[in-house]
């Protein structure tokens, strides 16, 4: 019981912290729909909206999540973890050497890309580990494709991605193949689909 009521204290934590996160995010922006596109931000919002879940569950109706659940919060946990891991690794470095107004290591940047992350996989290790067979991962890999898909569906409806005065149709330059071409995409994709199942 003691364990129970931790677990939902400790969720509940990290919903508020995210969700702080994510209304900072999107206060700052300038570009709502934009925003709401990149993959940080959904992960974060799917990471809240799992952890919420669990909650009701937990302490407000009182039952014990559902398998659905475990998969969501499974699913959730990989891709904020990968969020943090890409852009610290290959993301934050490109930033740093442009001319840019984002700013590295602000509130913003740190909420949604640091310390919730972390909240979720503290969360994860301390109440939820364990609680699936690992050939889950392979249906958490289903995350990034629909990823992809958003993002094909939000350019065939004449969204783009504005950085400072760059304008283009990905969010992230490993997946622009008008300039990279697409061996280097698909290297960068298998390399991040590589992320996904270690992390799973």
């Amino acid at each position: 019981m003691n364990q129970n009521r931790a677990s939902i204290g400790f969720k509940f934590v990290v919903v508020i912290v995210g969700a702080f996160g994510i209304a900072v995010h999107l206060l700052q922006s300038e570009r709502l729909l934009q925003t709401l596109s990149y993959f940080t931000t959904q992960s974060n919002i799917l990471a809240v909206f799992s952890l919420s879940w669990f909650i009701v569950h937990l302490w407000v109706k009182d039952k014990p999540p559902t398998r659905l659940m475990w998969v969501l919060k499974g699913a959730s946990t990989v891709g904020i973890f990968v969020t943090m891991v890409v852009y610290h690794f290959v993301l934050r470095p490109v930033i740093l050497g442009l001319d840019t107004d984002y700013v590295v290591g602000g509130m913003n940047d740190l909420l949604v890309h640091y310390i919730t992350p972390m909240l979720v996989i503290v969360d994860w290790l301390l109440f939820d580990k364990h609680r699936l067979p690992l050939h889950m991962m392979f249906i958490w890999l289903i995350y990034p494709f629909y990823y992809v898909m958003y993002v094909i569906v939000y350019n065939l409806f004449g969204g783009r991605f504005h950085f400072d005065d760059a304008i283009d149709s990905v969010p992230y330059f490993f997946m622009d193949i008008e300039t990279y071409g697409v061996v280097v995409v698909l290297m960068w994709s298998l390399g991040i689909l590589l992320v996904f199942v270690l992390v799973g």
